[in-house]
C-alpha cells in the first residue's frame, strides 16, 4: 500500500486498521534487517562448512556471493522506490512478470522459511539447554534438560518459535526494541570472539591469493562456496518488506 493509498483509506474511515506512518525509524529498519542476517546464528552454521568446502579461499567465496547479493539489493531499492508493498518480491515478481510466477515465489519464501525455522528451532534449543548445562543443570521437576537430548531441544526451540511470534503479533515497534538488544549481544560476541581470535597464534599466514576466485581449483568449488556464503546475507530483504 502507497502512502496515497493507505491516506485515503484512513481518511475515508479512520477506524479501519491500518499500518501506522512512520513507525519505525531508519535505524529500526537497518537493526531488524540486520538481525534478520543473524550475524552471530551465521558465523556458527556456515564458517565451518565453507571452510570445509574452500578451505582459505573463504574471503574470495564470500566477496563473490556477494555480488549477485548486491545486485538483487540495488533492485530491490528502485522497486521499492516505485512500489513499496510489505509483499516486496511476490508483488513485484506478480505485477512486472506473471502473477503465477509470484505466486511461485512467494510459496518458495514460505517453504524456505518453514525449512529454516525447523532447522534453527532445535539449535536454539540445543544451545539454550548447553548454557543451562554449564550451570550444572540437567533436569527440572523430572524434565530433561540436557543439550544432547534431542527432544529436549526441540521442545526448547518450538518455546523459542512461539515467543517470537508473540512478538510479532504484539506489534513492530515492540519488536524493534528487542531486536537491538538481541542485535547488541551478538555482535558483542562476535567481536569478542573476533578479537580473541587474532591474538591466537599460529595457523596460515594471510595472503592475498585468498581473495582471487582463481585459486578455487574447480567451477564445483566455486560453486559450493558462493551458495554457502549466500546463506550469510540471508535476511537482508526484510529491511524491503518493512519499508510500507
Amino acid at each position: 500500500m502507497t502512502d496515497t493509498a493507505m491516506t485515503d483509506s484512513v481518511l475515508a474511515d479512520p477506524d479501519a486498521p491500518h499500518l501506522k506512518k512512520g513507525a519505525l525509524s531508519l535505524v529500526d529498519t537497518t537493526i531488524i534487517a540486520i538481525s534478520s542476517t543473524a550475524p552471530a546464528y551465521s558465523v556458527a552454521t556456515s564458517l565451518g562448512i565453507l571452510i570445509v568446502a574452500v578451505g582459505l579461499q573463504m574471503p574470495a567465496a564470500l566477496w563473490v556471493g556477494f555480488i549477485p547479493v548486491m545486485g538483487i539489493a540495488v533492485a530491490f531499492y528502485y522497486l521499492n522506490r516505485e512500489d513499496p508493498n510489505c509483499g516486496a518480491s511476490y508483488t513485484w515478481v506478480s505485477k512486472i512478470l506473471s502473477p503465477d510466477l509470484g505466486f511461485l515465489n512467494g510459496w518458495v519464501i514460505l517453504v524456505a522459511d518453514a525449512i529454516f525455522c525447523a532447522f534453527a528451532g532445535p539449535q536454539a534449543g540445543a544451545a539454550t539447554l548447553t548454557l543451562i548445562n554449564n550451570r550444572q543443570i540437567y533436569s527440572f521437576l523430572g524434565l530433561n534438560l540436557q543439550a544432547a537430548d534431542t527432544t529436549a531441544a526441540t521442545v526448547v526451540g518450538l518455546m523459542w518459535l512461539v515467543f517470537v511470534t508473540f512478538m510479532v503479533a504484539v506489534g513492530i515497534q515492540v519488536a524493534a526494541k528487542l531486536q537491538w538488544v538481541l542485535c547488541g549481544i551478538e555482535y558483542i560476541i562476535v567481536l569478542a570472539l573476533g578479537f580473541w581470535g587474532l591474538k591466537q597464534t599460529g595457523g596460515s599466514s594471510f595472503g592475498w591469493d585468498w581473495l582471487n576466485p582463481r585459486d578455487f581449483g574447480s567451477v564445483t568449488v566455486l560453486a559450493s562456496g558462493v551458495v554457502i556464503s549466500v546463506f550469510l546475507y540471508w535476511g537482508w530483504d526484510t529491511a524491503a518488506n518493512l519499508n510500507e
